[in-house]
């Protein structure tokens, strides 16, 4: 079985050193658009991730990170977990349909196990968002105003496609 069988690319990601400043945290850029296949490549339902969204991988606290960082083998999953607490939709047969946070998240631990990320790792990854969601109640996308408006920013600095 492939590394990505689920996703359409491995991520390309970077640093962005403004939106860290910004926000007050760790940003890192997606550089390249890619879509996270719900159950198998190919499959009816995805969740896209565009080039240009903001993401802090994992939202571990500092505090864990000797044993378990922010990004690891399960940094795709977290991504792609990023992506639906910012939205809480995925596409289905080419339309956006809405889902909850518990949908997302377990979207998340299916996406750790198509990565390979070790039993123990998923099960901690998973327990503790799972326990975020039931004590902070979050039933609504979560993303700022500025995070919104520099992920469009960013979409809007690049330059055309010219033909040759």
């Amino acid at each position: 079985m492939s590394q990505f069988v689920s996703f359409t690319s491995k991520p390309v990601i970077y640093y962005d050193d403004d939106a860290s400043d910004l926000l007050g945290g760790d940003y890192y850029r997606v550089a390249e658009s890619f879509r996270y296949y719900l159950g198998e490549k190919y499959a009816e339902q995805w969740v896209y991730v565009p080039a240009g969204m903001l993401t802090d991988l994992a939202s571990i606290p500092s505090i864990v990170w000797s044993i378990l960082p922010p990004s690891g083998k399960y940094g795709a999953a977290a991504i792609v977990h990023d992506r639906l607490c910012n939205t809480l939709q995925i596409t289905q047969s080419g339309k956006l349909i809405s889902i909850n946070r518990e949908k997302a998240d377990a979207i998340l631990g299916e996406a750790m196990e198509v990565l390979n990320v070790p039993w123990i790792k998923r099960v901690t990854i998973s327990s503790a968002v799972t326990m975020h969601r039931w004590v902070t109640r979050v039933n609504k996308p979560v993303i700022s105003e500025l995070q919104l408006k520099l992920e469009r920013d960013w979409v809007k600095a690049i330059p055309p496609a010219y033909d040759n």
